[in-house]
């Protein structure tokens, strides 16, 4: 023992290469070049050390360094790295940082705990600043990256307040599994539930109380975007593998702020506008009664009144509320303790009657570091959101706002008269009086917290060696309440007057993260080797309990004042390890990554089976120095991701039975194959980064092949099983696209700064093979739905089509994903004067309007009577749409494509004078005009080609039921830092 004991002793005095005892104390100054303004939070450091010290206010630092000569590299976030060599006899310095407009010296993540400057780095990982991000006020972080991301679909599911988006990420990756990416929040990953709140047990849109068609908003939306300082998006296989069977859909990396040191620093923005809706269907005015009855029949002979317009559609959704929004953030500490903290309040209103928003956060992040290696950083959110979002989406009873304007003639008044609303003779519900009366509420308290502490037991000029631990909690509580109140018309048509939900759901996950990084940098050396191992304990759980009641006494809300009485329970539980390994080499301008990541999960049959996920990437930078092109890197890799199965998918669940009053349990309908696991993914990606005019501009070009194997699928079985569906895996799938991005700095020298940024993102996906018969997945049968079978995309919608002999088939009649996506923003600074414009383009890529058909039906679209002539033969437009829908369905498979302003904003920096007799504190004043979704440009004839009643899914997206209208918001707000 005494042997072993001496030789480890040595083995660490020899790792062990120790900086010299003798130190000196170097005091210092960063300088902004051409402004020579302070640069705040400039990282100091030794090269090729961890040691290092933070610039305060003034950009002055001190950092105790040995006494022979040594190099030190300042960096910061927007500014290039600046190495300065420092003699043996020298104690000051002045280091003068360039803007990096470019962000080419962005350190992007490339493990769980290691990461590389963009400028080597070797796969397409998109970066988006929190400057960007928030250049207009944005209810959740997912709107604010529209039209900013190649190779990211984001798109809204409806207009509604309070979020409810969904991104893909670099196309169709599966069938029925997950298509969300994963969220990993200051490295923690954080859930984004979508828990519909039971407003299905109004519309009956499908069966029980709650469905995926309830237009449920998601858990990122309770996020201050305010508070994000950079959002890093891992697209492709070999830069997620490493987060193993949660990372084929990718990886979005949310990094919030942090102080700096130096005095406090208050900044305070407050902001008022108003919102409006910026799209409706319009409805149909009737010139005569013989118009009327063909519409609504023989009872509206005795109500029709000529020359009347009700537009029943702008009475319920032309509001224009106000909304406002104030934040404040606090920071500032020393070089041992750096502090954030956040608020925000924030009301926006809907224009829909009676919806809303409303959020409150409060953020606070504290970085402490504990003697000369170790530091603690802590970072935590509370937010408490409340949304009313109304009865939009898919409906089956005729309640759904614009399911029931469709039977609402507008030469009938609906409006309140007197505190009474009259019932609707034509359909069962009054929409001004369901809005008004109806209650539709989500609140939820969300809190989020994550500790690392990072431990530097080797510190010197040839090793480093870090022993960090992350730990998470992620807890929100949901609290839905749904009140449909007896005297309301569909109440009173119903044997059971008056109904009431109550839903409650407690989503809890925790995450635990040990990792090693060991960095060798030899001496005399230009190559470092990075080894980075460690693992991850994740625990996931949702329970939501839902209460509904029905025939209320006395029409009161509480669920226990219900004569008939139901509800329904889902409890989930998911234990997630992974153990992960990496190593990174760096040579000059060739970097090399080789990593890998076994996991095991609960949500697979076999929980104690580890599935491995390997990658590997290179790059190599080419110094051209020409005058066009200043270096190319060439970049390749490959790598491996899985998707889990969902939860609950590998189980055959028990149901409640009642038999002659005795309480009985039977087997559900659906059971799972002994080996259900995760669906796994291979991607392969190639691409060139230019560097151009001397480093102004930069051009990411980028290839990709997806094969998806094992993909999770369903059946159907005989009954004689026992069973009606098996889940199970089965089937490939390929996904291939290509990106392109552009940034550039067209001026970036004297009083103007510009700075232009162009993406471009296409994405072709295609079945391979398949262990069962096609099938239909999704959508609308009667208009058009998405066929899963070979050799097709599996976003396809076939439907019933009319041949050139006249004779009809079912065959491809469109297809859901948009041809390309693009993205130009410019954003301009003259002196004090700030200007900047975001469109976003997507071509192609149908939308199933199913409102518009259903309007149709009804006889009120506002063209319906319009006289045409087709073929020779008069007719109106309404009945030549109807007409050609026995025929085919295409007519109401309509164009999807789209060009959105998304933001535009106009902002001056005022004289702090102007305010400084109010306070003499404020250093920094802005004043600034914005718009969101301020126009659009499509051919569509929906409410919003920007649509999806089915929520978040790979498949069946873009089908248009009865959404909340889009809206476009205005905003004035002032900033002052003090």
């Amino acid at each position: 023992m005494r042997r072993s004991s001496t030789l480890l002793a040595a083995f660490l005095a020899c790792l062990c290469t120790t900086v010299a005892s003798a130190q000196r104390s170097v005091t210092g100054h960063v300088l902004e070049e051409g402004t020579k303004q302070p640069v705040a939070g400039a990282q100091i450091s030794i090269l090729g050390t961890l040691t290092g010290a933070l610039a305060d206010d003034a950009g002055q630092f001190t950092v105790r360094v040995p006494s022979g000569p040594v190099t030190l590299s300042a960096r910061r976030i927007g500014y290039k790295r600046k190495d300065v060599p420092l003699p043996a006899n020298q104690d000051t310095v002045t280091i003068i940082l360039t803007r990096d407009v470019l962000n080419l010296e962005q350190v992007i993540v490339t493990g769980q705990a290691t990461g590389i400057e963009r400028r080597n780095l070797a796969n397409a990982v998109s970066v988006v600043n929190g400057a960007d991000l928030n250049r207009v006020q944005s209810q959740t972080i997912e709107s604010a990256l529209q039209g900013k991301v190649a190779g990211a679909n984001i798109s809204a599911n409806s207009g509604a307040p309070g979020g409810g988006l969904q991104i893909q990420l670099r196309g169709t990756t599966s069938i029925i599994g997950n298509s969300e990416p994963l969220y990993v929040i200051d490295g923690v990953p954080a859930t984004n539930a979508a828990v519909p709140g039971g407003t299905n047990a109004i519309t009956g849109a499908s069966s029980g109380i709650s469905s995926d068609e309830d237009n449920a908003a998601n858990r990122l939306a309770d996020l201050n975007p305010n508070d994000i300082q950079t959002i890093e998006i891992l697209k492709g296989a070999a830069a997620s593998a490493i987060y193993g069977s949660q990372a084929s859909n990718g990886v979005v990396l949310i990094t919030t702020k942090r102080g700096t040191p130096g005095k406090t620093r208050l900044d305070i923005t407050q902001q008022v506008g108003v919102t409006e809706v910026s799209n409706l269907l319009g409805m149909r005015r009737f010139n005569n009664v013989d118009d009327a009855v063909a519409a609504f029949g023989p009872a509206a002979a005795n109500l029709f009144q000529p020359g009347v317009f009700y537009d029943h559609e702008k009475e319920l959704a032309g509001h224009k509320p106000l909304n406002a929004q104030t934040s404040l953030s606090i920071s500032g500490g020393t070089d041992n303790t750096r502090y954030f903290v956040s608020g925000l309040y924030e009301h926006d209103g809907g224009v829909v009657t009676n919806t809303g928003y409303d959020k409150q956060s409060l953020r606070f992040n504290v970085d402490q570091q504990l003697g000369s290696r170790v530091s603690v950083t802590l970072s935590s959110s509370l937010a408490h959101t409340r949304t009313r979002r109304g009865i939009t989406g898919n409906d089956n009873n005729g309640v759904g706002y614009w399911e029931a304007l469709s039977l609402e003639p507008t030469f009938l008044n609906f409006a309140e008269n007197g505190g009474v609303f009259p019932d609707n003779p034509f359909g069962r519900s009054n929409s001004n009086a369901t809005a008004a009366m109806l209650k539709d509420q989500t609140g939820v308290y969300h809190f989020l917290g994550s500790l690392n502490t990072s431990w530097e037991i080797l510190n010197g000029n040839v090793n480093d060696l870090v022993f960090r631990i992350v730990g998470g909690v992620d807890n929100f509580a949901q609290n839905d309440e749904v009140f449909s109140p007896s005297v309301l018309q569909q109440e009173q048509e119903s044997a059971t007057p008056g109904t009431s939900v109550q839903a409650n759901t407690g989503g809890l996950t925790m995450n635990f993260n040990p990792s090693l990084v060991w960095t060798l940098t030899p001496s005399g050396h230009d190559f470092s080797f990075t080894t980075s191992v460690g693992s991850n304990r994740e625990s996931v759980q949702l329970n939501t309990v839902r209460v509904r009641a029905r025939n209320l006494i006395g029409d009161q809300q509480n669920i226990d004042r219900g004569t008939v009485l139901d509800g329904d329970q889902n409890r989930q539980r998911t234990e997630n390890l992974s153990l992960f390994g990496q190593e990174e080499f760096k040579l000059n301008d060739l970097y090399l990554v080789a990593g890998v990541t076994t996991d095991r999960s609960s949500a697979n049959s076999d929980a104690a089976k580890f599935f491995v996920y390997p990658k590997f990437s290179a790059s190599y930078r080419f110094n051209m120095g020409t005058s066009l092109i200043d270096a190319l890197k060439v970049r390749a890799s490959v790598g491996e991701a899985g998707n889990l199965p969902l939860y609950g998918q590998k189980f055959t669940e028990l149901v409640g039975a009642n038999i002659l009053g005795d309480p009985a349990v039977n087997l559900g309908t659906v059971t799972a194959s002994a080996d259900l696991h995760p669906e796994r993914e291979r991607e392969i990606e190639g691409g060139l980064d230019l560097y151009l005019f001397h480093n102004r501009a930069t051009l990411g070009l980028t290839g990709y092949d997806k094969h998806i194997t094992d993909l999770l699928q369903q059946r159907q079985l005989p009954n004689s099983s026992g069973y009606t569906t098996a889940i199970f895996n089965g089937g490939t799938m390929q996904t291939r696209g290509f990106e392109a991005e552009l940034t550039a700095a067209p001026v970036a020298s004297g009083p103007i700064q510009w700075t232009t940024n162009a993406t471009f993102s296409l994405s072709r996906s295609k079945v391979l093979s398949l262990p069962v018969p096609p099938y239909f997945s999704g959508g609308f049968g009667g208009l058009g739905q998405p066929r899963i079978q070979v050799g097709v995309s599996p976003t396809a919608l076939f439907g019933p089509d009319t041949l050139a002999d006249g004779s009809q088939t079912i065959r491809q009649i469109g297809e859901l994903n948009p041809t390309f996506i693009m993205g130009l923003s410019n954003d301009i600074q003259y002196k004090k004067a700030h200007v900047a414009f975001l469109f976003d383009w997507h071509h192609g890529g149908n939308i199933v309007d199913l409102n518009h058909w259903l309007w149709d039906l009804a006889q009120n679209t506002p063209d319906f009577g319009d006289p045409i002539t087709v073929g020779g033969v008069q007719t109106t437009a309404g009945q030549y749409r109807l007409a050609t829908y026995q025929k085919t369905k295409r007519v109401y498979i309509e164009d999807g494509g789209y060009v959105k302003l998304r933001e535009v904003t106009l902002s001056y920096d005022l004289s702090p004078a102007m305010f400084q007799r109010l306070w003499s504190g404020v250093e920094n004043a802005t004043v600034s005009l914005s718009g969101r979704n301020l126009l659009t440009w499509t051919k569509y004839k929906g409410l919003d080609p920007e649509v999806s009643n089915f929520g978040n899914q790979d498949l069946a997206r873009g089908i248009d039921v009865g959404p909340y209208p889009p809206t476009r918001t205005f905003w004035f707000a002032l900033n002052l830092g003090f």
